[in-house]
């Protein structure tokens, strides 16, 4: 069963709020910026999530929805667009939106910042068990491919700090010579060079996940 990077270890995204002022938070799907006791609302339009503060404790990347989807068996018609907001002047602007409704950007997800911050990596679900990274710049919108994996989150410190932590379809064997298909952890660099698999990670579920960073003082979001 494929392990999608958008339900994937909430308190990773959790941990880069708590680390950072301000706080953001999505309030009847508006994206909220808390900051030394005031509030300000990046959006109105109650068609917003996935919010995700960048390491400059001011820039905020979340997803809006430009066609929502109640049926979660069809996920793919709902439509989606990248944008960028700021906590400090409260304003927000689209960065990056599918062409089409058959673009596969309209399936962008799970936004999260490079170390530096110049760039957001995306998910996008074209269909089936499908997962692909994107990296889209900040300053331009442009987007590039990055690998054909499900992404987790981007190292903040440790020997791969800058990495991306990622799931990725792959043909195992088991001790008897067995064949199966299985979704182990990869670490990959911003280029979608494969640096390691991590061995016997494809059984892992979250709770065993989130012990092996603990054990390596590792934090990724």
């Amino acid at each position: 069963m494929i392990r999608t990077s958008l339900c994937i270890l909430g308190w990773l995204v959790a941990g880069a709020a708590n680390a950072a002022n301000p706080l953001v938070d999505v309030e009847g799907g508006n994206i909220v910026c808390h900051s030394g006791g005031r509030t300000t609302f990046l959006t109105r339009d109650g068609q917003n999530s996935e919010p995700v503060l960048s390491s400059d404790g001011q820039t905020i990347a979340f997803i809006h929805h430009l066609k929502s989807n109640s049926d979660p068996e069809f996920p793919q018609e709902a439509i989606h667009a990248l944008w960028i907001g700021n906590c400090r002047t409260g304003k927000a602007h689209q960065l990056r939106a599918p062409t089409s409704a058959n673009d596969i950007f309209a399936s962008v997800g799970h936004p999260v910042f490079s170390l530096e911050g110049g760039y957001v990596y995306v998910s996008l679900a074209p269909g089936g068990d499908s997962l692909i990274i994107r990296q889209v710049s900040v300053s331009t919108g442009q987007q590039k491919f990055v690998a054909n994996a499900g992404l987790v989150g981007v190292f903040r410190n440790g020997p791969y700090r800058g990495y991306l932590l990622a799931t990725q379809h792959t043909d195992l064997t088991d001790a008897h010579g067995n064949h199966f298909g299985g979704y182990p952890y990869y670490i990959f660099k911003p280029n979608g060079q494969i640096v390691t698999r991590i061995a016997d990670s494809e059984t892992w579920d979250d709770k065993t996940l989130k012990g092996w960073l603990s054990q390596k003082g590792w934090r990724i979001w």
